[in-house]
């Protein structure tokens, strides 16, 4: 008996251990059963961080995969917005850049793999510039009416957008539009738009002001008189290639004026198309050249110049 006893004293350090194996494993198996591991994928949005001032940011994709894997307990507890997925900005200028996206998750999470891991962001500063407001007349006044002269409130506007999207622009155009309710001068508030080159509004970009006040000043008794209109371009093209003729939409105008001057008056010309260097066929909105005392009901119109390979 005495000896059974010491036997034991002396396997009491053995017991004591496997007694604590025995217990880390029912723990674990509690763990495991009550609070398993688990994968989970979600859908992240993509947020930026040190963004440049002034600057529009396009990322490649807007929202990225992140598996993660963690204790059930802790996606539970998680909000979405503690998952985040971002590109670090710091020090890029402007321009294309290639960018592995950085991850932040909870504690107790691990992050599994993000597609995609890297993406393209764009950076496109904001600039601004002033340009010249061209008015475009559309619709006629009363009968015996004509349009003498058209004053905007301020001669140029202010385009502010990204870089890239501003370098589209061709120019601002206010579109005036008479009726035949007009038979006296009269004053209109004219919404602006900047437009490319294919007369298409740049939507990037906003005017300042929105509209102008235009004063429009009315005639009786002008003569009137259709006339060609000669398409003009300058520069020479890209070496191998040569002009093979150039045409306006429209290819004929009304114009209206005093008799004395328009009789003498068989086409007008338009703002030259510059096609220096160019290697393919070039379409663009130009303003008609008028001469003083002469009016058209639509100053724009387009012309297309066709360059081919000699």
């Amino acid at each position: 008996m005495g000896e059974w006893l010491i036997n034991l004293v002396r396997r009491k350090p053995i017991v004591k251990l496997l007694s604590l194996f025995a217990a880390t494993g029912l723990w674990f198996f509690v763990m495991n059963e009550q609070n398993p591991m688990m994968d989970s994928t979600l859908n992240i949005p993509v947020t930026m961080v040190n963004v440049p001032e002034k600057s529009k940011i396009t990322p490649e994709f807007d929202t990225v995969q992140v598996k993660l894997r963690g204790p059930r307990s802790v996606f539970a507890s998680t909000g979405r917005d503690e998952i985040k997925a971002a590109l670090d900005l710091v020090s890029l200028g402007e321009g294309r850049h290639h960018l592995r996206l950085q991850t932040v998750v909870p504690q107790g999470m691990e992050v599994i793999s993000v597609l995609p891991d890297s993406m393209e962001v764009m950076i496109d500063p904001y600039v601004h510039k002033k340009l010249p407001l061209n008015l475009i007349r559309t619709g006629t006044p009363a009968p015996g009416m004509a349009v003498a002269g058209m004053t905007p409130e301020s001669a140029t506007v202010t385009v502010i957008g990204p870089h890239s999207a501003m370098d589209t622009v061709e120019q601002v155009v206010g579109y005036v539009n008479l009726n035949s309710d007009h038979n006296t001068d009269f004053n209109l508030e004219v919404p602006v738009q900047a437009i490319n080159n294919q007369g298409k509004i740049v939507e990037e970009v906003r005017v300042v002001p929105k509209s102008v006040a235009v004063h429009v000043q009315l005639a009786r008794g002008l003569s009137r008189k259709v006339v060609a209109i000669r398409p003009v371009f300058e520069g020479i093209v890209a070496d191998g290639y040569t002009v093979n003729g150039a045409r306006t939409d429209p290819t004929r105008i009304e114009i209206a004026g005093e008799a004395t001057v328009i009789e003498r008056i068989t086409s007008l010309n338009t703002a030259p198309v510059v096609v220096t260097n160019l290697g393919a066929p070039v379409r663009r909105i130009v303003s008609l050249v008028l001469p003083e005392g002469v009016t058209v009901s639509n100053k724009m119109v387009e012309v297309s110049v066709e360059i081919v390979k000699k």
